[in-house]
């Protein structure tokens, strides 16, 4: 008797824990996909993306962004959840998303917002926007024209191991230990 909810009550669900059953979802929509069941993969990590499970968001979007060329990309939707694992800080996401829009991929191009999220995700040591940011300035699109900046940004991709940055660097006479 003392199990059953008081008179006026109600019977509740146990508590769901979100970022578990995020990773969880997540977890198995890798597995769909390395299995190669893209479709299988996409629903899950379309659920897990739901629970704000921020690399499922990630994945999601790169999904529609790269298919593998079994049909055409997906950019509004591929823009949708990297911009929303962005804003929850995955600097994965902001170099994605900053490529987007320095490609105009699903849009036309903006080099001042790929130049704003490659240095978001620069700030945060990401090696690939580092390289980017550095490209952006070494030919001023969306920035300024900065040589100067262009090495100290290949300078701290390379050192974070960015191999397309030392090989900017030695092509611009620039020795890096």
């Amino acid at each position: 008797m003392s199990d059953l909810p008081k008179r006026g009550g109600s019977l509740k669900a146990p508590a769901r824990d979100g970022k578990k059953d995020g990773r969880r979802l997540y977890e198995e929509a890798v597995a769909y996909r390395n299995s190669g069941q893209q479709q299988q993969a996409i629903a899950l990590f379309r659920q897990s993306a739901d629970l704000d499970y921020v690399p499922a968001m990630v994945e999601l979007g790169e999904s529609f962004m790269n298919d593998g060329g079994a049909k055409p990309a997906n950019y509004p939707e591929a823009k949708k959840w990297l911009l929303k694992a962005a804003r929850a800080g995955d600097s994965s996401a902001m170099v994605d998303v900053g490529g987007m829009y320095f490609l105009g991929s699903g849009g036309p191009e903006d080099f001042s917002a790929a130049a704003e999220w490659f240095g978001k995700a620069a700030k945060k040591d990401n090696p690939a926007a580092l390289y980017d940011l550095g490209t952006m300035y070494e030919n001023g699109k969306g920035v300024p024209r900065l040589p100067v900046k262009a090495k100290e940004l290949y300078r701290r991709a390379a050192g974070l191991g960015n191999q397309e940055a030392r090989k900017r660097l030695s092509e611009l006479g620039e020795s890096f230990p």
